[in-house]
C-alpha cells in the first residue's frame, strides 16, 4: 500500500514541476516612444504559457506605461 501511494504522489506531483521556457517574442517598435509585442495565435497552451496577449510599452517623461502585461505570472515576467 505505502508503495501504491508513493507511486502517486510521485506521478501527480511530477506534473507540477513545469519546464520555465521563454520564448523570444521581442518588441517591435511602433511609433516614438512606443513597442509592442505581437502576442502568438491560438489559445493558452502549455508551449506558449497563457501568452495571449500584445502587451505595449510607452516611455513618457514621468516614467514607463505598459499596457496588458498579461493574465498570468509567465508573460508578465517576460515583460
Amino acid at each position: 500500500m505505502r508503495r501504491l501511494i508513493a507511486f502517486f504522489m510521485v506521478l501527480f506531483a511530477s506534473g507540477v514541476v513545469a519546464e520555465n521556457v521563454v520564448r523570444d517574442y521581442p518588441f517591435e517598435q511602433v511609433a516614438e516612444n512606443t513597442w509592442v509585442i505581437h502576442g502568438p495565435l491560438g489559445v493558452p497552451n502549455v508551449e506558449n504559457q497563457g501568452f495571449m496577449n500584445n502587451p505595449g510599452i510607452v516611455i513618457t517623461d514621468a516614467g514607463v506605461v505598459i499596457v496588458d502585461p498579461g493574465s498570468s505570472v509567465m508573460p508578465a515576467t517576460h515583460i
